[in-house]
């Protein structure tokens, strides 16, 4: 596939990871090239968030005009997703509590924020009593937005396994689990060296820094931490 290249190191089911300087991966999946106007850091942070975020957006099928919640706006897939969707014309409202956050929010083309450290859903039919047509849960308990979907509305998120795990009358719930297929992949990139979505690194780390990165990761980011080699 050529000498630049990023992607997914990926398995069939979930397990234990490592961080390591080489691995051996199938060329099958996880795998695409990389554009030269990308580096390797937009890469790295590209692969498994973007992946869930076109994913995602392709699942919920939005059309132009729709209203859509993102539930983990600030977060690495929350961004991507949020990108998508105003792209595909979207009304877009994106969880945000800071000043910060809010801007880094709308600063990716979100029309409208909620505070995520309040009741979501109450704050989203404030303002869209008739409930929106979209809800992604990629933070919290996704179950928490459903009373803010219409009927025929549709709750996408990677936070379960199935759609039976919430409960949900008259909205239509998909589970998604991220396929870093090299079709999606070149998509991502594309995007990326189009300038049609970008990717936020808050910060990067050298290997032996990891276990930093994994405590910053755990006390919440505004985008996405990346293990650098260089």
């Amino acid at each position: 596939v050529g000498d630049r290249v990023f992607g997914v190191v990926t398995k069939p089911y979930l397990g234990d990871g490592s961080l390591g300087e080489y691995v051996t991966v199938p060329v099958q999946v996880g795998i695409a090239k990389l554009p030269d106007t990308v580096d390797f850091v937009e890469g790295a942070a590209l692969g498994l968030a973007g992946t869930a975020a076109v994913d995602a957006v392709d699942a919920a099928g939005i059309e132009p005009g729709a209203t859509v919640l993102i539930a983990g706006a600030t977060g690495g897939v929350g961004q991507q997703a949020l990108q998508l969707a105003v792209a595909a014309g979207a009304h877009v409202i994106g969880t945000a509590s800071s000043e910060e956050e809010k801007d880094l929010v709308t600063g990716l083309g979100a029309a409208a924020t909620v505070d995520y450290k309040a009741d979501v859903a109450e704050q989203v039919l404030g303002n869209h009593p008739d409930g929106i047509d979209v809800a992604f849960g990629f933070a919290g308990d996704p179950s928490a937005l459903v009373p803010a979907v219409k009927q025929g509305g549709r709750l996408v998120s990677s936070l379960i396994m199935s759609p039976d795990d919430i409960q949900a009358d008259g909205v239509q719930v998909v589970a998604i689990y991220a396929n870093p297929a090299p079709e999606t992949l070149e998509r991502l990139a594309k995007n990326q060296a189009e300038k049609n979505t970008t990717v936020t690194v808050q910060r990067t780390y050298r290997l032996e820094e990891a276990a930093q990165a994994f405590e910053d990761f755990a006390a919440g980011t505004r985008g996405k931490l990346v293990v650098t080699l260089a």
